[in-house]
């Protein structure tokens, strides 16, 4: 199943990553929980990523793996019931 994705315009990034602090990770951090305000951008330069929603009861209900540069929308503060 394709999910609706983009490579954003490399100027774009450049122009981001110009603006930026990068912040090494290792396997495994947590950059922000669900439910977090958000903090800014992230644009991951390498590697990959895996976005976790939960229920209300903290049952997880949705995985997304994301690349490296790839832009994937998600709404500030989204919730699941």
């Amino acid at each position: 199943m394709k999910r609706d994705s983009f490579i954003a315009d490399r100027e774009l990034i450049q122009s981001l990553e110009e603006r930026s602090k990068p912040i090494p990770c290792s396997e495994g951090r947590i950059l922000f929980k669900q439910g977090d305000a958000p903090a800014g951008v992230y644009i991951l330069q390498s590697g990959a990523a895996v976005l976790m929603m939960e229920s209300a009861s903290g049952k997880a209900v949705m995985f997304l793996a994301v690349e490296a540069q790839e832009v994937v929308p998600i709404q500030a503060g989204a919730r699941s019931g």
